[in-house]
């Protein structure tokens, strides 16, 4: 109750200062629209608590929740993949956290216990290791009975005590905050700066009007020369702010991360101000993705996420991080310790018309920020500049792609500014289609895409812009792989 006093609090208390401040009877009217949800909220709070249940028997958890229409889930313990804790700045003061469990069956959190105490969690967890454990005993002498299949296609670390794999210390995550670059941070920053202002708007109005004589007077001693130094001078302000906003943000996710093993799953647990923990299940692992940025793989420096099935699903969640920072080394080490594998010497390269498809595409984006520019300062000419810039980012971006297809792996490589390399066992392939849009029709362009049970629109396996007639040779050959594995597996769960 104290949570959703306090979370709701800037909802009712803001009208309020707005209203005195600015002393207009149109504020009032908010006023007293806050007041009425605040009448409804209150009631309603009260009931959700009061019919919220849950209770742990040595099979499965069972909620209950719902007011008018009430809900019941039952949740088996072997169905469980992730019980994901997490605790922002308002809970650890109240020593309560949110659990989330979810299964591979659903594309939302099938289970959530918002409100619960640390030490109630503790034993959750707990609980729900023990009993897993234990299911995963008996399986385990169930399947001893039969052959195993090859150790090339079935996850390893199967060690039962808990052991610390990889901890991130205070020096590389100031390195990983310094190198993540993500200036697209700059938007939430000026949302937040813009927020912030509405508590000084007199203040503001003042500054804005001194701004524009600033501005009407330097545009008319100055050249445009002169003010365009001016601007990317600003320019480079902004990006400066971004990046410190950055470093703080990641500090805060990834302070103390480590990631532990135990009984064929990955614990990962971090946060500063927000903390969190999570699991990894390796048996569910669908395939593997090996991050970095332009900067970090200059200096050797990689990430490691882990995809599981059923959470590729989920719009919202991310794929599970297993390693957010380290050298190359320490990340082929872990990865080839849950998946054998030999890393590519050399990718193949995608057709080199990739270069010219992506120049049109950047060009058409360029589009509407020159009418745009053309508009509000009546310059169009200077995009033409632009017109070098992204050929070399087309450049680049060819230069990273790649893909190799071995005889049970795939390995993609893709991206120029974000990159990554994916890792797919072809048995965890679910469907494998060939796509080519209309301008890679009119080049002789396609595109194979690669879909497991993990994989969504935002979180992709493609290997981009090849040669139609190698496309098909591609799709026939990662047909047959698949069908031959397959098979191979068949035959020894028979025998």
């Amino acid at each position: 109750m104290l949570y959703k006093a306090f979370a709701a609090l800037p909802s009712y208390v803001l009208p309020f200062y707005f209203a005195f401040t600015a002393k207009s009877s149109s504020e009032f009217i908010f006023i007293l629209i806050s007041l009425a949800f605040a009448l409804i909220a209150l009631p309603s709070i009260i009931l959700k608590y009061y019919y919220f249940t849950f209770s742990i028997n040595d099979k499965e958890i069972i909620i209950k929740s719902g007011v008018f229409a009430r809900n019941q889930r039952n949740i088996p313990f072997e169905k469980i993949q992730n019980v994901f804790s997490e605790q922002n700045f308002l809970a650890r003061i109240l020593g309560i956290t949110k659990l989330s469990i979810e299964t591979a069956g659903d594309l939302t959190t099938e289970g959530l216990l918002e409100f619960v105490s640390l030490k109630n969690a503790k034993i959750i967890l707990e609980t729900i290791k023990h009993f897993q454990t234990e299911a995963q005993t008996q399986i385990k002498l169930v399947d001893d009975l039969d052959a195993p299949i090859s150790e090339e296609v079935e996850p390893k670390l199967t060690d039962s005590n808990e052991k610390l794999i990889y901890s991130l210390d205070i020096k590389n995550l100031f390195i990983y905050g310094m190198l993540n670059f993500r200036p697209a941070l700059l938007i939430l920053a000026f949302w937040f700066l813009s927020y912030i202002s509405q508590f000084f708007q007199s203040e503001l109005d003042i500054y804005s009007d001194n701004v524009k004589v600033l501005y009407n007077t330097y545009i008319t001693q100055h050249s445009y020369i002169e003010l365009g130094l001016l601007v990317s001078f600003g320019l480079f302000i902004a990006f400066l702010l971004s990046w410190i906003f950055d470093i703080l943000l990641t500090v805060n996710s990834y302070y103390n991360f480590k990631l532990t093993k135990q009984n064929n799953k990955l614990y990962v647990s971090r946060g500063l101000i927000n903390k969190s923990q999570g699991t990894i299940p390796i048996n569910k692992l669908q395939m593997l993705v090996i991050t970095t940025n332009f900067f970090r793989e200059k200096l050797n420096y990689f990430g490691l996420n882990l995809e599981t099935a059923g959470f590729g699903g989920k719009m919202m969640k991310n794929p599970e991080v297993a390693v957010p920072f380290a050298k190359f080394d320490v990340i082929y080490k872990l990865a080839s310790s849950i998946y054998s594998f030999e890393f590519p010497t050399e990718f193949k390269k995608v057709s080199k018309k990739s270069i010219r498809r992506s120049i049109i595409r950047y060009l058409i984006l360029l589009i509407p920020i020159g009418f745009a520019s053309f508009y509000f300062f009546n310059m169009f000419l200077w995009v033409i500049l632009f017109i070098p810039i992204v050929s070399y980012l087309a450049i680049l971006q060819w230069q990273f792609r790649g893909y190799v297809v071995s005889e049970n792996k795939v390995f993609i490589k893709q991206g120029f500014w974000n990159q990554k390399i994916t890792i797919i066992p072809l048995e965890k392939i679910q469907t494998i289609s060939v796509y080519s849009s209309i301008f890679q029709r009119l080049i002789g362009l396609s595109s194979i895409n690669i879909d497991t049970a993990a994989t969504t629109y935002t979180n992709d396996a493609s290997i981009i812009d090849i040669e139609s007639e190698e496309s098909l040779q591609i799709f026939m050959e990662l047909s047959k792989s698949f069908h031959k594995l397959k098979a191979e597996k068949i035959l020894k769960l028979k025998n």
